[in-house]
């Protein structure tokens, strides 16, 4: 649903030339202005759908600029993102007092792609989407697995509350235990064994 009295796009020059490249489209973009942008990126959008071709731009990237142009969806999914496109785009034009011919030019066109669209499967339109990624750069030592506690081990190059500590405080207190007499490492060395002495020589019986 469109929202009554917006004036003029929010969306910067630079994000709808952005949403434009995304969705595959190329025009030569020297002193367009917003208005361009935005018929440019509901034909290429419209024109993907019809031909199940498949665009680098995210539906939540479309759901983003509709709503930050005061239009909500009223269906869920890429299907009602995309009727509602075209719905901001014939507001736009209205507004900015385009010719009555080139206005019914866009409606009617817009009138037939819509129904075609309610015939359309929600995956035939969503898979004309790019699919959105989401990646957290976690190094590889701090991955746990569900149920497991993140070992409170010192990272190299990292300080965890206890290099600070140690570097203050590792070398007096070490000089105070050696002082107090007392050994510095808590578990002794294995002892060592002498190696197994050979078996004796077998005597050797000539053969008759």
């Amino acid at each position: 649903m469109c929202q009554t009295g917006c004036v003029g796009l929010a969306t910067s020059g630079k994000e709808l030339c952005r949403l434009l490249e995304a969705s595959g489209a190329r025009h030569n973009l020297q002193g367009v202005e917003k208005l361009d942008l935005l018929v440019w990126l509901a034909d290429q959008v419209k024109g993907s759908v019809e031909d199940g071709r498949r665009m680098r731009l995210q539906i939540h990237e479309l759901e983003s600029l509709l709503r930050r142009e005061g239009v909500e969806p009223q269906g869920h999914g890429a299907k009602g993102a995309v009727a509602e496109l075209l719905l901001l785009r014939r507001r736009e034009i209205t507004r900015l007092g385009y010719d009555s011919a080139s206005a019914q030019q866009f409606e009617s066109r817009d009138a037939q792609f819509e129904m075609a669209l309610a015939l359309m499967s929600p995956d035939h339109v969503d898979q004309c989407f790019a699919v959105a990624t989401y990646s957290e750069d976690v190094p590889a030592e701090d991955a746990t697995l569900p149920g497991q506690v993140q070992s409170p081990r010192t990272h190299p190059g990292r300080n965890n509350g206890v290099d600070s500590c140690s570097s203050r405080h590792g070398s007096s207190s070490a000089e105070a235990s050696h002082r107090a007499g007392f050994h510095t490492h808590l578990v002794p060395p294995p002892p060592s064994f002498p190696p197994p002495a050979e078996p004796p020589a077998m005597p050797r019986t000539p053969a008759s």
